[in-house]
């Protein structure tokens, strides 16, 4: 017997376009299928009103009949958000043990805001690419004063479950680093966008329902001399996956000098070329990395 597969986004997802109409998904993945409105409703009677509730017993009862199974690239292949409940249980780091729950309970009111929030409802942008637009879109006037509305509601009324979460602790030179980020109503994992050598202390502007807990990533920061420095040349063994070595001076959040590609060829060797007077850190060398693009390498420098 085949498990059945849900998908987790009328469980969790949540995106506002430019007229204040709300999404759950790509509009042509679920045929364009409606919503509601934040002018004409509050942001929880959209998301509990009858067309999200409609919509979820289509994913409950396992008809997707909403859905466009030729058109969602998810649905047809089961991937990302369409999982069986298992699947869904086990994926601790996206908040989906509220999804899971909602899940097994059958329901179609949910008890907590969305857990993702996508603004799409700001087009302004100094670029006029042809897959989204034939001209430069700048907002203003009326139009940027509704949008600012929209954000205001939002802010008010979808972010109730929301945490704000202040983690302090030290860079790689020893100072000091502070970092606000947003904490979901669920379990999710987030991250800073800073890097810290320590962390010494977590402080929440609300009680959680459980333990927070502080890890450390995938991303490395790493010094390479604490100091004035002139970096010479570089020996890589690359790992499985392409990505970057991001030197930089100062610090690990300071500006980049320089930024080396890796192949994702596992078990391969590169020296790559640097000019030939060098590349100076004048208040010290740092690199920044993902340790699943590289597996060794050795810097040089006087």
């Amino acid at each position: 017997m085949t498990e059945r597969h849900y998908c987790t986004r009328p469980f969790e997802f949540f995106e506002t376009y430019d007229d204040g109409s709300i999404g759950f998904c790509c509009p042509s993945w679920y045929n364009n299928y409606e919503i509601g409105n934040i002018n004409d409703n509050s942001v929880e009677e959209v998301w509990n009103g009858e067309a999200a509730q409609e919509l979820r017993r289509s994913i409950l009862d396992g008809s997707f009949r909403y859905c466009d199974e030729k058109v969602c690239p998810h649905l047809s292949t089961k991937t990302h958000c369409v999982q069986t409940l298992h699947q869904i249980e086990v994926a601790g780091d996206k908040g989906w043990d509220l999804v899971a729950d909602d899940i097994k309970n059958n329901r179609t009111i949910l008890n907590h805001s969305p857990l993702q929030i996508q603004f799409g409802y700001d087009r302004s942008c100094q670029l006029a690419c042809p897959s989204c637009r034939l001209e430069v879109i700048m907002e203003g006037g009326a139009k940027r004063e509704f949008i600012i509305g929209l954000q205001d509601k939002l802010r008010k009324e979808a972010f109730k479950d929301a945490k704000t979460f202040t983690i302090t602790g030290t860079a790689t030179d020893g100072t000091t680093v502070t970092e606000a980020i947003a904490g979901p109503g669920g379990s999710a994992t987030v991250s800073t966008t800073a890097l810290f050598e320590t962390v010494t202390q977590v402080a929440v502007d609300a009680a959680t329902a459980g333990a927070v807990t502080v890890g450390s990533g995938t991303t490395v920061n790493q010094t390479v001399f604490a100091g004035r420095a002139r970096l010479r040349g570089i020996y890589i063994v690359n790992a499985g996956a392409a990505g970057d070595l991001d030197f930089k001076n100062g610090s690990s959040n300071g500006s980049t000098v320089m930024k080396l590609m890796t192949t994702g060829t596992a078990a391969t060797a590169d020296y790559p070329d640097i000019p030939d007077e060098g590349v100076l850190c004048a208040d010290g060398a740092y690199v920044n990395f993902t340790t699943t693009d590289v597996t060794a390498f050795t810097v040089f420098f006087n």
